[in-house]
């Protein structure tokens, strides 16, 4: 069984997920701005006019490496 989790790890408070996707998304839009505002020169004749900037939510699941081990468990879930 997997101990409760959330977003951000740990945290099951839908107030806090709001919190977190909101700074997210602002910190993401202030961090677009700059790289455009600086994004003056083409590096090569091959590289498009301006650099693709996007945001990924990059999730990997983990299994413990040793079925029944708590040492594995613990490494995998906390």
């Amino acid at each position: 069984m997997l101990p409760e989790s959330g977003f951000p790890p740990g945290v099951g408070s839908f107030k806090a997920v709001k919190k977190v996707a909101k700074h997210l998304a602002v910190a993401h839009a202030r961090a677009y701005d700059a790289i455009k505002k600086f994004d003056t020169v083409r590096a090569d004749d091959d590289s498009p006019a301006s650099v693709w900037v996007g945001l990924i939510h990059n999730v990997i699941p983990a299994q413990p490496f040793r079925a029944g081990e708590k040492i594995d468990a613990d490494a995998v879930y906390g």
